[in-house]
């Protein structure tokens, strides 16, 4: 990712939109990487939709329970859950099991 930063930085793209292009790639290969060898989850690439205020950026369903999920990606964010809202640090998301 370091390389895509410098050479997209070298353009005069500003930072956030450096760092929103970095966190939504880096999402997009964790939800490639469990679909395809580790068949966790099904997605569509991409959502780009609104929702209830929030911009979706990714549908996930779960083969482990059959849930679906709906993907906002952020990246400057602690964690956190609010009724159906779950709030996850961008580094932790390889982490995130999709089987709550």
């Amino acid at each position: 990712m370091g390389l895509a930063y410098y050479f997209m930085n070298k353009t005069g793209i500003n930072e956030s939109t450096i760092k929103g292009f970095l966190y939504e790639n880096f999402v997009y290969l964790e939800l490639r990487r469990r679909q395809k060898p580790l068949n966790e989850i099904a997605f569509e690439t991409p959502a780009f939709a609104v929702y209830a205020g929030g911009e979706i950026d990714f549908i996930v369903k779960s083969n482990l329970n059959d849930k679906i999920y709906a993907l906002e990606v952020k990246g400057n964010t602690k964690g956190g859950t609010t009724e159906k809202i779950i709030t996850i640090p961008i580094y932790t998301f390889s982490r995130y099991r999709f089987n709550n």
